[in-house]
């Protein structure tokens, strides 16, 4: 099953639960499947924007780490560069 629900008549089934809910009309049963639809779509790009967001904090982690040892390193040949001037 691609859907997470669907409706039949009446009839809303939540394939994510395993639960069906049986409205009084039509009507409240293409709002419910509208409404869990809607936030199904939300809990998914809401996951996606969540791990987006974890890989770009690595990314940015190792963008410090990066910029810090090319600091020391330029420091370092800093140092070295005065020494020479020095002799």
């Amino acid at each position: 099953m691609n859907e997470p629900y669907s409706i039949k008549g009446t009839l809303v089934k939540d394939h994510i639960h395993h639960k069906s809910y049986n409205m009084t009309s039509k009507i409240d049963a293409e709002n419910l499947y509208n409404t869990l639809t809607t936030y199904h779509k939300i809990h998914i790009l809401n996951k996606n924007i969540e791990t987006q967001y974890d890989n770009i904090t690595k990314q940015i982690i190792q963008l410090k780490l990066t910029v810090n040892i090319l600091s020391d390193e330029i420091n370092h040949l800093q140092e070295i560069v005065a020494k020479c001037q020095q002799q």
